[in-house]
Formats: structure tokens, C-alpha cells, sequence
């Protein structure tokens, strides 16, 4: 049997709040860490150029970082001159809000700039940088409450990435890598003073690289490296594979997968075991960089980013 180990840190914070509007999407992944959104109400079809663009902002600076959507604000992370700044815009008009400096650069052979998403719970924005600075601020200012670096601990990582978020159901957890690893269902057993695990299934055909499957009812919808791919949670058997958008993220709002390739092509599709299906796409005039941050659902709009640009489009039903 092959083994591995995954490296998480968490930073275990409440994001759902009652007072948190129903469509927010206030951390990674969104409200539940899951890439779902609940939002209804979407276009089922797009036309061929795309869905309508809401607005269009620049000023976010090299990183991958994603977005974090709530109470009218989206809040990202990006580098300029060395240095990482975290920085609010307005959900309706793309007007830059505040911006802070964070830390300092962080640097990639892959591509420098930060990687990681702010998380808002209540009026306080937490965000763990590139460079290890941990901080908390007020959302609505930018002004900071407390901040440090943290001290790491790499010896267990794998030596390229470790990335994709674990899925849970229940007391089964959900893990895949890409690099040639793979995935593996545990089921997890509380016992006196512990936990035990016991693998399921371990399988070659899901390699999660940057990107997470999304559970809708039974099924994961992910990209195996350059392939999508919809695969029973229960027993990891494959319903189909398709080269769709081509490698990509994907997040789920109203019966439909978000699918954006490192490429720059957007493109909308159901999520069904019974086959790929398509309802349009279209593609952004991305830079030479991979467009690896993921797209967000909130408040009716699409929020997509490619390096120092903004692109949001408006998602609703008219």
C-alpha cells in the first residue's frame, strides 16, 4: 500500500455568523469550506461572449491569491516592490477600499506573490501570508488588531506542493495530491484518547494539483491534473472524464460547476453523473503567468482574477 503524509495548518476560525448574509462568501473555498455556493437565481446558459462584465479593476499585484466576499467587500492579498499588501475593494463599483502592507515578497520559481485567501468573521479579517505573517484586522479599515510571523515546520511536506483542501462527510475524510500521488478515502473511528483511520480506498484517478473537488450528492467533481472528472465518494469509481476548460479550479453555485483553466477559459457545466454538459464559456486576455486563483460566487456576481486584474460578471437570472 502506498503511504503518504499531508501537512495542514489550520487556523480554526468561526467564518458563518448569524448575522452573515446568506450569500457572502466570507473565506477559502467559501462559507463551508466546501467550494459551494448557495446562491440562486444564476444564469443557466451563457451567451458566447460570457455573462455580462459588472465592472473591471487593476491594483491587485502579482500572487494567486482568491477572494473573500462579505458585507459588500472583496478582500485578496497581492505584491508589489518587494513587499505583500492585503487590500479591500467594493463588491459594486471595483473601487479599491484600503490597502495595508503585509510582509514581504514571497518568491517562486513558479511565480512570486502571496497564495493564500483572507477569512472574515464578523467585522475581523484574518489572513496568514506567503511569508508566515499571521494578522488581524478590522474589515471595514484595515486597521490592524495584532499581528506576527510564525516559526515553520517543513520536514514531513512533500518537496512541490501540498495544496488541495480534504473534503468531509460525516466521519470520512476525502484527500488527493497531484505529483503522481493520488487520493485516498479515510474513515475516521473516535476512540478513548484518539482517533483511528482506516483507508477505504486509496486511487490513482483523482490528482487534485491546486485545485479541490467539490461533493454535490454523491459525487466529486475535480480536475485530475488536466482532466475533469466526476467520481463516486463512496467507492472512488469513475462516472466520466472530460478535458472541459483543460486544468483548472472549479466551485459549485445553482446546479452548476464554475470551471476556470490556468489559461484564462471560464466556463459553466452541470454537475451530473451521467455525463459532461456544457452551457458556455469564454476566455479573459490573461498575462503569461498560470491563472491559478479560484473564482468566487457571491452577491450574484463571478469574481475571477488574473494577477494585478479584476474581472467580475454579473451571474443573475435578469
Amino acid at each position: 500500500m502506498k503511504r503518504f503524509v499531508l501537512v495542514t495548518i489550520v487556523l480554526s476560525l468561526s467564518a458563518v455568523t448569524s448575522n452573515r448574509a446568506f450569500d457572502d462568501w466570507p473565506q477559502w473555498r467559501g462559507p463551508k469550506r466546501d467550494g459551494i455556493s448557495g446562491e440562486r437565481g444564476l444564469l443557466k446558459d451563457w451567451p458566447a461572449a460570457g455573462p455580462p462584465v459588472a465592472w473591471r479593476a487593476t491594483g491587485t499585484g502579482t500572487g494567486y491569491s482568491s477572494f473573500s466576499a462579505a458585507k459588500g467587500r472583496l478582500y485578496t492579498l497581492g505584491a508589489r516592490g518587494g513587499t505583500e499588501y492585503l487590500m479591500a475593494y467594493d463588491t459594486e463599483s471595483g473601487k479599491k477600499l484600503w490597502e495595508i502592507p503585509h510582509g514581504r515578497l514571497f518568491s517562486n520559481d513558479q511565480g512570486d506573490g502571496p497564495r493564500s485567501t483572507p477569512t472574515v468573521d464578523g467585522d475581523r479579517l484574518y489572513t496568514f501570508g506567503a511569508s508566515g505573517d499571521l494578522s488581524v484586522v478590522d474589515a471595514a479599515t484595515g486597521k490592524v488588531f495584532w499581528k506576527m510571523n510564525l516559526w515553520s515546520y517543513n520536514q514531513v511536506a512533500n518537496q512541490t506542493a501540498n495544496i488541495a483542501t480534504p473534503i468531509v462527510r460525516g466521519n470520512y475524510v476525502f484527500l488527493s495530491s497531484a505529483y503522481g500521488t493520488g487520493a485516498a478515502l479515510l474513515e475516521l473511528t473516535p476512540a478513548p484518547n484518539k482517533v483511528t483511520a482506516r483507508q477505504v480506498y486509496f486511487t490513482r484517478d483523482m490528482r487534485n494539483h491546486h485545485a479541490t473537488s467539490v461533493l454535490i450528492g454523491d459525487y466529486l467533481y475535480g480536475f485530475s491534473d488536466a482532466i475533469l472528472m466526476a467520481m463516486k465518494f463512496d467507492t472512488g469509481q469513475v462516472a466520466w472524464r472530460d478535458r472541459s476548460v483543460g486544468k483548472g479550479s472549479v466551485v459549485f453555485a445553482d446546479d452548476r460547476l464554475y470551471l476556470y483553466s490556468e489559461q484564462g477559459v471560464v466556463g459553466l457545466a452541470e454537475a451530473s453523473p451521467t455525463g459532461y454538459r456544457e452551457h458556455g464559456r469564454f476566455q479573459i486576455r490573461a498575462g503569461s503567468a498560470p491563472t491559478w486563483s479560484h473564482p468566487v460566487v457571491s452577491n450574484g456576481k463571478l469574481f475571477i482574477r488574473d494577477q494585478d486584474n479584476i474581472y467580475a460578471f454579473d451571474v443573475r437570472q435578469k
